[in-house]
């Protein structure tokens, strides 16, 4: 698995259905990286709008693919961490980009020990921010790392697998799980579109476990931070209901 030159082997695993109208331009990304050590492997669902025909003007240079009926997005991404070869894998979407072209060897050259998770920035498509620097527990609790930011040791999805019982947010309880392993690079990672699923639906079955979860894999004092910031933010936005009212008020006199 581990590259004869000393350097991790980094698995790029794009998860993909019917996403032909982008799927090209993250493929060219990965392989415009200036770094030796890449395994590239593609899950689609069984596309039919054009997209395996893409994937197939690239198969020479893939090193794994299969299209093929899935149980949904955690399940493909499940099906592909048996197919990498890598030392760490990278989940990059079908509309995602690596950041440039030296994204992946900055990042192995600070991969110094296999046992960690490491993760850094992405930037959001439609607004252009940068997402979302170093996390602490109770960071952690109010917001997920964005996956496309995050290297994973393949040996921790021996097992660790993706629960199918959340539909959209099974990543952010897999890094609650495994979140005493997380170690920060101040580095951009990928261009995230953020129009996605997960950012327009909710995880009603996640929103409905994530508190327990925050406190099992957090510990109480992070959930405590959690629910003074989230209570600091109601009160915040009533208070400036109250002052957007009372503005009105006085200019209608």
């Amino acid at each position: 698995m581990s590259s004869t030159q000393g350097y991790p082997r980094i698995s790029i695993v794009t998860v993909v259905f019917n996403g032909a109208a982008t799927i090209e331009d993250t493929i060219k990304s990965v392989f415009s990286q200036h770094y030796p050590e890449i395994d590239y492997v593609i899950v689609d669902g069984g596309s039919t709008d054009g997209t395996v025909e893409i994937i197939k003007r690239y198969e020479a240079k893939i090193s794994a693919w299969v299209s093929a009926p899935d149980n949904g997005i955690y399940d493909a991404m499940n099906k592909a961490l048996d197919m990498v070869s890598g030392d760490f894998v990278l989940f990059l979407g079908c509309d995602d980009l690596l950041w440039d072209a030296n994204v992946l060897s900055t990042a192995a050259s600070r991969m110094v020990d296999r046992q960690l998770v490491y993760y850094g920035n992405v930037v959001m498509k439609k607004t252009g921010i940068i997402y979302d620097g170093y996390f602490n527990k109770s960071k952690m609790a109010r917001k997920n790392i964005c996956h496309q930011a995050i290297f994973y040791p393949v040996h921790l999805y021996r097992n660790n697998r993706y629960t199918l019982k959340y539909s959209l947010l099974s990543d952010y309880e897999y890094n609650l799980r495994l979140f005493d392993k997380f170690t920060y690079l101040d580095m951009i990672v990928s261009l995230f579109d953020d129009s996605g699923a997960s950012s327009q639906k909710a995880d009603v079955v996640f929103i409905k476990d994530f508190h327990r979860l925050v406190v099992k894999h957090l510990g109480v004092m992070a959930y405590a931070a959690m629910a003074a910031y989230s209570l600091a933010r109601r009160t915040r936005r009533a208070l400036d209901i109250v002052k957007e009212g009372n503005y009105w008020k006085r200019e209608a006199k």
